[in-house]
């Protein structure tokens, strides 16, 4: 039975299972978006709006808004996993599960009718071998159940997500899910705060990111209103992040969205942590923005080295960037809780730019976020390095592992410098320079002088944002 033949079959009991997730290192643990599913909740609705009995078996973990990184190792709340392989050679990282363990599978099937259908979701790659290890349970456990596999591992991926086990590999969206605003009923965790959709897709090219394969979709503005208002009023929830490749690439829609927001005066606090445009950022947006209860965004840097910045495939640079931030502070606009991210674990890099780049953020007020490369199968970064990812499993492609280098003491550091970055109060920032070594804290006074050469030689200039400008500025900042 195919996806399609589901509208005109109804009674079909389908349970929906998330599974769980694979965490190197505490940064890693705190860029999950584990506030709930969003998409499985969409399908959800959309199933059953076609009389289709639905479940969601939601294995994920939430205990990381309460506790710590090491009070969820004491709790068993993070599982240990077997070492994984590092991109240097001979070199492996403790890696653990962050949520249920198949285990818990069987207390929540207990009891309930056998599933006709079983669909398990996986998004990122390098968690594919949790999302097999479900599926392998749930073909054993239920042999009469088709079970479909979707997300975008087997949309990439295919052939490897077959070997799963599964009957049927969805690939691409379910766009008349997509329309559909998630259903909340029977939520069996505590929300911190929800996401939603405005849009769907991005017609950028992004060498790490797969967004702009989806194509691009608008969601009805205020029916995503009615949904936070909604949610605010039936849940207490208060705080919503907009889970959108490229929200800006709809930037009418997105103003239509924010003035509704503003219109009926909600008590909710608004995120767009997948990030804005930073050149699409304009003045009417930015006061916006002030006005409908958003307290913090993303604002991508990237890399401030030209070559790295050709080979990311951006639309624009950390040109845009930076005058993005200061118009914000121009405006008088809050960003103390914004991000300004940017990619580390590049094999070629070269310290100081990236030193240079956190400077940048931090001048700025941002939250400083290095964001380890992930290596995507068909992207420009993957050709180029594929040499080096050869005959490796999708589940050493997770950039915490760094896998593209292999040099085991610069490993070492890049590990190093992903924690001291990451780190935010003010202690932290101010001790920065005392807790590397020596080779990297005279890296770091060098990207300093290029960060703040990088913005005066910004400002100074009218000429629009383009690779080579960032080369010719780039040169004069060594």
């Amino acid at each position: 039975m195919t996806i399609d033949d589901l509208k005109q079959n109804a009674g079909r009991r389908i349970v929906l299972v998330n599974p769980p997730v694979a965490v190197v290192d505490p940064v890693q643990l705190y860029f999950y978006a584990d506030s709930f599913p969003l998409g499985l909740h969409q399908i959800r609705r959309w199933l059953a709006s076609m009389g289709h009995e639905v479940e969601l078996a939601d294995m994920m973990g939430y205990g990381k808004h309460e506790k710590s990184f090491d009070e969820m190792l004491e709790s068993g709340e993070l599982a240990p996993l077997p070492r994984m392989p590092a991109g240097a050679p001979e070199t492996d990282f403790a890696v653990w599960r962050y949520g249920q363990g198949v285990g818990w599978l069987e207390s929540w099937f207990a009891g309930r009718d056998s599933p006709d259908e079983v669909w398990v979701s996986c998004s990122i790659l390098f968690n594919a071998f949790l999302a097999h290890e479900v599926i392998r349970w749930v073909r054993k456990r239920f042999p009469e159940a088709l079970v479909r596999f979707g997300g975008g591992y087997p949309t990439l991926l295919p052939e490897d997500a077959a070997s799963s086990g599964a009957h049927d590999i969805v690939q691409g969206r379910i766009y008349e899910a997509d329309a559909m605003q998630p259903s909340l009923e029977g939520i069996a965790h505590p929300l911190h705060y929800v996401s939603f959709r405005l849009t769907t897709g991005c017609p950028n090219r992004c060498a790490f990111c797969i967004n702009g394969r989806d194509r691009m979709v608008r969601h009805d503005a205020d029916e995503v209103v009615d949904f936070i208002q909604r949610t605010r009023e039936t849940l207490g929830i208060k705080y919503f992040n907009n889970w959108d490749p490229n929200v800006l690439r709809f930037k009418p829609h997105l103003k239509k969205f924010l003035r509704e927001l503003a219109s009926r005066e909600l008590d909710v606090r608004i995120r767009f942590d997948m990030g804005l445009e930073p050149p699409l950022l304009d003045d009417e947006l930015l006061d916006l923005l002030a006005v409908s209860g958003v307290d913090a965004f993303t604002l991508p840097f990237e890399t401030s080295d030209p070559v790295f910045a050709r080979l990311f495939n951006k639309p624009y640079t950390i040109i845009s960037s930076i005058r993005a931030a200061v118009r914000m502070r121009e405006r008088n606009l809050s960003i103390r809780e914004c991000h300004g991210t940017y990619v580390i674990g590049c094999p070629d890099e070269e310290f100081a730019d990236l030193f240079a780049t956190y400077h940048v953020t931090h001048r700025f007020g941002l939250r400083s976020t290095p964001f380890p490369l992930l290596v995507i199968p068909g992207s420009p970064i993957f050709q180029r390095y594929s040499a080096l990812l050869k005959g490796k499993p999708s589940s050493c492609y997770n950039g915490h592992l760094f896998p593209l280098i292999q040099d085991k003491e610069r490993l070492g550091r890049y590990r190093m410098m992903l924690g001291i970055l990451s780190a935010n109060d003010d202690r932290s920032k101010s001790q920065i320079a005392a807790r590397l070594p020596e080779d990297l804290r005279e890296a770091y006074g060098r990207g300093r002088v290029r960060g703040e050469r990088l913005v005066e030689q910004v400002l100074d200039t009218d000429e629009e944002d383009s690779l080579d400008l960032l080369e010719r500025l780039h040169n004069k900042v060594q």
